[in-house]
């Protein structure tokens, strides 16, 4: 072989590795854009109007959606939003696959169960009294997801309960303990 084929030969080596290692690397770039985005979702909970949000909604003890809606003030109903948009929208990310799982799990997943648990009783009944049944549909999802896979690998977590045991209006399950 003259070196002029050998120095070809190699070049289209070295072709395919640089492709190789530009595949390796966009992967690992995907990965480090997602964690980045799901970081910078978290950023709000450092917020204090957030922060005083979800201590708002632990304190409440509503048993019913028709005892929540009967005395909610503007500000509940806002923060009712607030909470249930704000996880929704981590819901979607991990939905579309912006967001894996496994970290949202290390994140959020004891404030989305704490939080999904307080609030499914008046989602649910918002769901049906104004006929919308994908109002917080990807938080439940979300949820659910968190619930399972926390179940799957033994962990100890608030319980949310079967959809059978939360789906009435007038459900007791969200009370506070």
């Amino acid at each position: 072989m003259d070196p002029l084929q050998i120095l070809s030969g190699l070049g289209s080596v070295a072709l395919i590795i640089g492709i190789g290692i530009a595949l390796v690397q966009l992967r690992s770039l995907r990965t480090q854009r997602q964690e980045e985005l799901v970081i910078r979702a978290y950023a709000p909970f450092l917020d204090t109007e957030l922060t005083r949000a979800w201590w708002r909604v632990q304190g409440w003890n509503f048993a019913a959606f028709e005892t929540f809606a009967a005395a909610a003030t503007v500000d509940d109903w806002t923060t009712l939003d607030q909470g249930a948009t704000y996880f929704e929208m981590i819901g979607v990310l991990c939905k579309r696959g912006h967001a894996s799982i496994e970290l949202v799990d290390d994140l959020f997943a004891g404030t989305v169960l704490v939080s999904w648990r307080k609030l499914v009783t008046l989602i649910r009944g918002y769901r049906l009294r104004e006929g919308t049944p994908d109002y917080a549909q990807w938080f439940e999802h979300l949820a659910r997801a968190l619930d399972r896979r926390l179940t799957a690998l033994g962990e100890i977590h608030p319980e949310i309960g079967e959809p059978s045991q939360t789906s009435g209006v007038s459900s007791a399950s969200a009370e506070a303990d």
